[in-house]
């Protein structure tokens, strides 16, 4: 008799045809049935008010936090339920079948996400990557991968997704398989040429971030060896200052102009010093303009003793060298570090161009 009775008064809540007075009187009942000792009767509310956008905050949270039979229904589609609702669920670790209910949600908003890719186990977390309604930002999608990134179960949605960024779908390139390999760059619509870009880019990132382990004389053995093997480019040299490891492009520009450091570091505080330098490296010199910009802004925040995070400095330095780009009639639309290199790549191609 309890459960028809919850059967039909939630059905008469969802309806939205009760009176304000009757209302009152029903949402009492309901928290009442809530309450109630046989499973079944809780089970009969949580199905029917599961789409009822009207049913109190407090009922929701309660059946929420009730065990699964009658929680899931409520998880998976009650729009009273708050994000802030959803994390707490997800953060007490109660129940992986409630953490895989709130993934398949048909919106699951980005502090959800964040919520479920740290504390899901490996199915929670494909079911979160395999929802298209999950709002996913790049941090997100780097800690999928740092946590699964080796899972056939989470590797095959997440590369099936449409919004991943671009140093994700990076990411991805080195641990998939060489056939979802293939799925990856087809969906994404990657040539074989910008896959291999971003390849490259990764591993000039990971070049300048191994430098600075070593010491001084480390150092000056390790540049040694990527002159000699072909790997000093000028966009290796570029990062570096953009990211602010001013010890590794020092040694790199002393190896490329085979001059000695002790030499080098007193021309590069020279205002011409740089440029005599870059062009007895035999540089481009369609990437000066670029690595002048980014050494003038990393000597001005030593001048000025500031101590910046290291997206902070990057973010400086790439202002102003799209600042001093603009200048030339070259235009950015927006300051993501791989797009400037990008950029200053597309140009330093063109001026090497022939007539």
């Amino acid at each position: 008799m309890r459960v028809d009775t919850a059967n039909k008064l939630a059905a008469d809540v969802a309806s939205g045809q009760l009176t304000d007075s009757e209302r009152a009187i029903a949402d009492d009942i309901l928290r009442a049935l809530a309450k109630d000792v046989e499973v079944r009767v809780r089970e009969a509310l949580s199905h029917n008010l599961k789409h009822c956008r009207t049913i109190p905050h407090d009922l929701a949270i309660r059946l929420a936090k009730d065990v699964d039979s009658v929680a899931l229904p409520v998880l998976s589609f009650s729009q009273v339920l708050t994000a802030e609702d959803l994390v707490a669920v997800i953060q007490a670790q109660a129940s992986v079948g409630k953490m895989a209910a709130i993934a398949e949600r048909p919106f699951v908003a980005s502090q959800v996400v964040n919520a479920l890719v740290e504390h899901g186990n490996e199915t929670v977390v494909a079911k979160t990557v395999a929802n298209p309604g999950a709002a996913f930002q790049s941090a997100a999608f780097d800690r999928v991968i740092d946590r699964f990134g080796n899972s056939h179960a989470v590797q095959a949605p997440l590369v099936a997704r449409a919004d991943l960024p671009a140093k994700v779908i990076e990411r991805l390139i080195h641990v998939v398989s060489n056939q979802m390999r293939a799925t990856l760059l087809e969906k994404q619509q990657i040539t074989p040429d910008l896959a291999m870009d971003l390849v490259l880019a990764s591993r000039e990132r990971a070049t300048v971030n191994i430098a600075q382990s070593f010491s001084d004389a480390g150092l000056a053995a390790f540049v040694a060896q990527l002159h000699r093997s072909g790997g000093l480019t000028s966009s290796l040299v570029l990062r570096a200052v953009c990211m602010g490891h001013l010890h590794f492009f020092e040694h790199a520009i002393a190896a490329l102009a085979h001059m000695p450091l002790a030499e080098v570091l007193v021309l590069l505080r020279n205002p011409n010093g740089l440029r005599h330098i870059w062009i007895k490296a035999g540089q481009s010199q369609a990437y000066y303009p670029a690595v002048r910009s980014a050494l003038d802004a990393v000597l001005e925040i030593e001048r000025e003793g500031r101590d910046l995070d290291a997206e902070t400095f990057s973010c400086r330095i790439v202002e102003r060298i799209m600042t001093h780009y603009e200048t030339f009639g070259v235009e950015f639309e927006h300051d993501d570090l791989e797009y400037l290199f990008a950029r200053v790549g597309a140009v330093a191609a063109e001026s090497a161009a022939p007539n």
